[in-house]
């Protein structure tokens, strides 16, 4: 399933990069709730055997592809609905990066679906959080940055400078020596400029979902 998912991903960002947004967003429309219980290993899980250890946990969904269906009402003009959605992305992002943000949320998938809750490990009420490792803490840097930045994008498309000079420069301040640090998809403005359609945030740039998509089809 997870497979599926991320070659429908592949799709839906072709779709944008060809400017066929609505047609995109009635694909994505399709797929539910992305952040929901439906998208967990988790859930899918609910078959095997009592005590069985679940081998990946947390959301099957690509961070670029909540990121993308983040921004796809602002290709349509909607910046405040964008907005939201940043801001609920945000908030997913806490404690720890996409994908196992999900996961610390996945208490009740695990409950319902029967499977011993130490099997999937560190879930959320079953254990303190752990300390993120290195490698967690740089990507969650990075798609924290890359939600930022396109709040930037959308305040400014809505002509709201003020308010996005001041984000952009809370967001410096928080990480200075990273600003730099390329985001995959899209370089040093990655998730704020990955998507490349006209009409969109202002500031898009170009080429960056299929290089996001291609990155994720390859890993």
């Amino acid at each position: 399933l997870d497979v599926q998912l991320r070659v429908r991903f592949l799709r839906i960002a072709a779709l944008v990069k060809l400017r066929q947004v609505p047609t995109a967003e009635r694909e994505m429309s399709l797929l539910g709730d992305l952040a929901g219980d439906a998208w967990l290993y988790e859930t899918h899980a609910a078959g095997s055997a009592p005590g069985a250890v679940v081998p990946r946990r947390g959301s099957m969904v690509p961070f670029e592809m909540l990121h993308l269906h983040a921004l796809m009402p602002s290709y349509s003009g909607h910046h405040a609905t964008a907005i939201g959605r940043l801001f609920s992305l945000v908030q997913a992002l806490d404690r720890s990066p996409w994908p196992e943000a999900a996961a610390e949320s996945a208490g009740s998938a695990v409950l319902d679906s029967g499977i011993d809750a130490a099997a999937v490990g560190g879930m959320a009420g079953d254990a303190p959080p752990q300390p993120l490792s290195a490698e967690a803490t740089v990507r969650l840097a990075a798609q924290r940055r890359a939600v930022h930045l396109s709040l930037v994008n959308e305040y400014s498309a809505c002509a709201d400078y003020p308010l996005a000079v001041a984000h952009l420069e809370r967001l410096i301040e928080a990480e200075p020596a990273e600003i730099e640090t390329p985001v995959a998809g899209g370089g040093a403005g990655g998730g704020a400029q990955a998507w490349g359609v006209a009409g969109g945030s202002g500031g898009d740039g170009s080429g960056g979902a299929l290089a996001a998509a291609a990155a994720l089809a390859g890993g």
